[in-house]
Parts: C-alpha cells; sequence; structure tokens
C-alpha cells in the first residue's frame, strides 16, 4: 500500500515566492553586479597622524640635503658638493628630541628649532611623507605622538566632506592614527585630486602643520578585484 504524504496547502504559494525571489536575485547580480563596498573598490588608503611639530628643520646651504628617518637613526645625506656624505645621529646616542636639534646644529647650514615635546623620546619620532625630504629655507617637520591629544575617529570623519569616504581609528591611545578610505575612478588624475581633497579637508580641521601623512597608498582596479574574489 502506497503511503501518501500531505503537503501544507501554502506550499505552492511558498515555491512560487522562492522562485521569485530567486530570479530576481540573478537578474540583479547580471543587471548590476554586486556591491563589494569601498574596502573591495579601486581606491585610496591614507594613514594620517594628528600632532604638533615637535621641532622644524631648515637649510641655507649650496648642497642638497636629505633627510631620512630609520628605526634607530636621523640621517641627512649630503650631496651636490664634493663627495656625497651622510651625517648619522643614532637614536641611541641622542635620545630626546632637544638631544637631537643640539646635534643637527653641529652640520653647517642647517636649523633645528625644538617646538615643543623637548623631552620626548626619538625612537617615536615620525615625518609628514606627503611633503619633500630635500631641506630648504621651508621648514621641515619632525612629529612625535601627543599622548594629550583628544582628536577622535569621529572629529577626522566629520572633516573630510568627500563622498564615499570611510574612516577608522589605528593603534593605541599613544600611537594613535586615523586611516582614511575613499573611492576613485581609477585615473592618475582624479586620484591626485581626491588625495589633495581629503588631506586638504582634515589640514583645515586641525591645521596644517599638525597633520602628517603617515602612508598612502593607491588600490587598483585589478588587485581589488583579486582581493574581492579572495575574500
Amino acid at each position: 500500500m502506497k503511503k501518501l504524504h500531505e503537503f501544507s496547502k501554502a506550499f505552492l504559494g511558498c515555491a512560487i515566492f522562492s522562485a521569485v525571489v530567486i530570479a530576481a536575485g540573478i537578474t540583479g547580480f547580471f543587471v548590476k553586479g554586486i556591491n563589494w563596498g569601498l574596502d573591495f573598490q579601486p581606491g585610496l588608503i591614507e594613514e594620517v597622524r594628528i600632532a604638533s611639530p615637535a621641532m622644524s628643520l631648515s637649510y641655507s646651504g649650496s648642497a642638497k640635503v636629505d633627510a631620512e628617518l630609520s628605526a634607530t637613526g636621523f640621517d641627512l645625506v649630503i650631496t651636490g658638493v664634493g663627495e656625497k656624505e651622510t651625517k648619522s645621529f643614532a637614536f641611541g646616542q641622542y635620545s630626546t628630541i632637544s638631544a637631537l636639534a643640539d646635534a643637527l646644529k653641529s652640520v653647517e647650514g642647517i636649523s633645528a628649532e625644538v617646538l615643543s615635546s623637548g623631552d620626548a623620546d626619538c625612537y617615536s619620532i615620525f615625518t609628514n611623507s606627503a611633503v619633500s625630504a630635500v631641506l630648504g629655507k621651508e621648514p621641515y617637520f619632525l612629529y612625535v605622538p601627543d599622548a594629550a591629544s583628544t582628536v577622535t575617529v569621529e572629529d577626522v570623519r566629520t572633516a573630510v566632506t568627500s563622498a564615499a569616504v570611510q574612516v577608522k581609528e589605528l593603534g593605541s591611545e599613544t600611537e594613535r592614527s586615523f586611516q582614511v578610505r575613499a573611492k576613485i575612478s581609477g585615473d592618475e588624475v582624479s586620484s591626485q585630486e581626491l588625495q589633495r581633497k581629503i588631506t586638504g579637508d582634515i589640514q583645515n580641521k586641525f591645521g596644517k602643520d599638525k597633520v602628517a601623512i603617515v602612508r598612502t597608498d593607491f588600490v587598483g582596479s585589478t588587485f581589488s578585484s583579486d582581493l574581492a574574489w579572495k575574500s
């Protein structure tokens, strides 16, 4: 004797509804594609730190002097007059901002002025990667983390007026930085314009000399697509 299975009276309606939902999803996939969000789209990734400059450097000589910061010291690479010469200042020997400034002044043509945090540890120095490291008459700033800073991720987020921008906080309270992500169209001109606009927005909010761009990356369309499909 065959056993009969009774189906719910709502089965037909549910089946039709499910078919409609699946069809709509397939249609949307082919028509609009997948919205990967900013994490998986070509764009700009910029890491920003907000702090007052600790030291100002300038150079008045005829040579070319490049400032180079490493994890263990600060170098001045002098070229253009005679043989290339590198003046090295190890943080193990010059441990504070004041001590480093005094040592840098010994180089002919170099002016080093302590602006704040003279007792700060030199191992915590960072610079603004968005400006040239070739010293000249314009001040070149060295920064240290500002432990008393009250800047929050919301402050940075409200400063950036560009569309399709995400901001998140990185690091601890004493090493705080902010990551700004923005979608770009992919061409070089628009990328540079967007970078200038975002940096300008943040500088207008906190002051030009208090904004240091630690790192800038441009994620291309090919890389972002690979990242999306591998995630």
